[in-house]
């Protein structure tokens, strides 16, 4: 749900020639570094035909750090929530309560282009409903609470950002609209529609609708790293997310829901079709993620710091979740970690460097810069000797230094570097990231 600096790297990994059997040892060495080097608090599992076969948590509840994550640790799981919101409408789908072609109109004629919007055209990104998250006042109310009508309001008051079907764009305002069409058509709670319609079936014991985090329940707080420490971030007020990103779960449920569902215990055949699918990038409520010469289902989700991977490959019966409550650290890295470690691929241990640049020269790069190519402002400023940025309508992160020029942000893969023009000033950061580069010029 909530927005993170720059793009990231797709979840797509190749190499050539593999074999089906999990390196143990090497999966505990790179959680073992993570944890030792304070890159990450986390969960992990891998599952195959529905059964867990690894499972490790490492990191912290609550704010002050004192108590450790468990595999029953509930973590929000951001837009993976949008997978269960698929689940339930194609369910209703099956039901013949609504078809994949039934108008938005039906439900919320006054969100623009109701009448040309389909079900379909909601699930797969189609709709060209503007995503509210990307708005710069998204920041100044996420932790309130919102009624419904405060959010179809809001929902309704902006302007489609293209024609239905013409194009396809990655709004959460499509799932949250998911969302209250089930509450509509069920005149149920979107949470008891979760508990009858997904939890019950797969026998998920730890998933739920959230709330505010209760570290008593072995609900877990999410963190962010500044000045050589965690520290536990602002929390979204639940009701704003919805059916784009409200659901609280743990990894071995997570793996339970996507064998569920790719064996035919939650939606039928013909709907679990539709679902995997792609309309062009996407499929309904989920992505195609690629390894090597096989091919997996899932989404990916994000919401405050919060982080979350589901992925389930067909073909061996075989699925990873990973939660995170706070990373300086790719998770995607670990994700092809954790799958060369299965499928017995080469990889390399991460090795973490703790270089540190003196607040004279972290004061040179202070300041405002912009991108024209990104169309993107970013701000630049420091906290003792960490070095902070701040994006058009993202989230302040803070970087790492690899020397007295060049910064790393492990966990969008992305490395800043400042340059300095012919008079010896910083005029110009350099990002690095997916393989491009762009230049920020100094205002």
């Amino acid at each position: 749900m909530k927005t993170k600096l720059f793009f990231i790297a797709a979840l797509v990994w190749v190499s050539l020639g593999y074999t089906q059997t999990l390196n143990v040892s090497k999966l505990d060495s790179i959680i073992t570094t993570l944890e030792k080097n304070n890159r990450a608090q986390f969960s992990v599992s891998l599952a195959e035909k529905g059964q867990v076969i690894y499972q490790r948590s490492v990191g912290y509840v609550d704010t002050n750090l004192t108590i450790p994550v468990n595999e029953n640790t509930k973590y929000r799981i951001g837009s993976i929530t949008k997978m269960f919101t698929s689940v339930m409408i194609l369910q209703l789908v099956d039901e013949k309560k609504l078809t994949l072609q039934t108008p938005l109109s039906k439900f919320f004629p006054k969100i623009k282009n109701a009448k040309l919007v389909t079900i379909e055209q909601l699930l797969a990104h189609q709709s060209g409903i503007h995503n509210f998250t990307n708005d710069s006042t998204y920041l100044d109310y996420y932790t309130s609470p919102k009624s419904q009508k405060e959010m179809l309001d809001m929902i309704a008051a902006s302007p489609s950002d293209f024609d239905p079907g013409t194009k396809q764009a990655y709004s959460n305002a499509n799932f949250v609209l998911l969302g209250y069409i089930i509450e509509k058509i069920t005149k149920k709670a979107y949470s008891e529609n979760l508990q009858i319609r997904i939890v019950q079936k797969a026998g998920l014991k730890n998933t739920y609708y959230g709330s505010k985090a209760d570290p008593g329940k072995n609900e877990c707080r999410s963190f962010y790293w500044r000045n050589d420490r965690w520290k536990a971030d602002k929390e979204t007020d639940m009701s704003i997310p919805h059916g784009a990103g409200a659901i609280v779960s743990t990894t071995n449920d997570l793996a339970k829901f996507i064998h569920a569902l790719f064996g035919g215990k939650l939606i039928s055949t013909t709907s679990l079709t539709d679902m995997a699918t792609l309309r062009k990038r996407m499929g309904l409520g989920l992505f195609s993620i690629p390894f090597e010469e096989k091919n997996g289902y899932g989404h990916n989700g994000g919401i405050d710091e919060f982080g979350s991977q589901l992925v389930y490959f067909p073909e061996d019966s075989f699925s990873i979740a990973i939660t995170c409550n706070g990373s300086r650290y790719s998770m995607n890295d670990f994700m092809g970690g954790a799958l060369c470690s299965y499928y017995n691929r080469p990889y390399d241990i991460p090795v973490f460097s703790n270089y540190t640049v003196a607040e004279n020269i972290l004061e040179q790069y202070i300041g405002k810069y912009h991108s024209a190519m990104l169309k993107m402002d970013m701000d630049v400023t420091r906290d003792g000797t960490t070095l902070i940025v701040k994006a058009t309508d993202q989230n302040a992160v803070s970087l790492e230094a690899m020397s007295d020029t060049q910064f790393n942000m492990y966990e969008a893969g992305a490395i800043f570097e400042f340059k300095k023009n012919e008079l010896g000033v910083v005029n110009v950061v350099v990002l690095k990231q997916g393989g491009m580069e762009f230049n920020f010029d100094r205002q």
